[in-house]
């Protein structure tokens, strides 16, 4: 479903293009937004969901395949076992 305000942003299985409550959107001013005004920033090692403002940690720039933050630090997705 929809992340919670200040959740850590997490791998899930994709649904399909309607199922709008895991919709992600990248805007042209570089935020990967979710529903209920919901924005995934930097934190401290990890990306949390954050009601969307002009900080400069929800900003991610995208290089080929992968989204990069405004310091150069990329987002991974760690899997445990």
């Amino acid at each position: 479903g929809t992340p919670g305000l200040g959740g850590p942003a997490s791998g899930i299985n994709c649904g399909s293009d309607l199922d709008l409550d895991r919709l992600l959107v990248y805007t042209l001013e570089g935020k990967v937004m979710a529903d209920e005004g919901l924005c995934l920033e930097q934190g401290n090692g990890r990306a949390v969901w954050k009601t969307c403002s002009n900080s400069k940690k929800q900003i991610w720039q995208q290089k080929g395949p992968r989204l990069k933050t405004v310091d150069g630090l990329c987002l991974t997705l760690v899997a445990s076992d």
